[in-house]
């Protein structure tokens, strides 16, 4: 009896969990922050902020914003296919990049103009994005800080 219990109760977790997965169809991999600073002051310094996403679905998918800090901001994407469309298929990663950059007496933020409020204030990192048109949001605090680089 304690036997099939267990086993009911893995099948649900398995289940459930693959609900959960492909109900999303984006998967997190990684979210990282790196600070660097350049070698003469006039470079200035900055912080680039990225998130490594692997498509759990076949359907089209679209990324429609980046929000960090609640703030929208202007992204680049890293992945052959969606350059061109800002779509991409099952399996593939997506880089997903934001840079801050900072010089003396001036800081460009690179926040999206007239950029959305983000839906989700209680997350460091929220993506928005769309399934074959229907929305879907990836949120993350999880963001592992790598050690500041300093070029000369």
């Amino acid at each position: 009896m304690k036997a099939s219990f267990y086993i009911i109760f893995i099948s649900f977790i398995t289940i459930t969990s693959c609900k959960t997965q492909s109900s999303t169809g984006l998967k997190l991999i990684d979210a990282a922050q790196k600070s660097w600073a350049g070698g003469t002051p006039q470079s200035g310094s900055g912080k680039k902020t990225t998130l490594l996403l692997q498509l759990a679905t076949q359907k089209k998918v679209v990324i429609e914003h980046f929000w960090v800090d609640g703030k929208e901001v202007e992204y680049e994407i890293q992945n052959y296919r969606m350059l061109l469309d800002r779509t991409a298929t099952k399996g593939d990663t997506i880089d997903l990049s934001y840079s801050q950059l900072y010089r003396e007496k001036e800081t460009i933020l690179n926040l999206k103009e007239n950029g959305m409020k983000c839906p989700f204030d209680e997350y460091k990192i929220v993506v928005a994005f769309a399934i074959d048109g229907k929305k879907s949001f990836l949120k993350t605090n999880e963001i592992r800080v790598l050690p500041k680089i300093n070029y000369h």
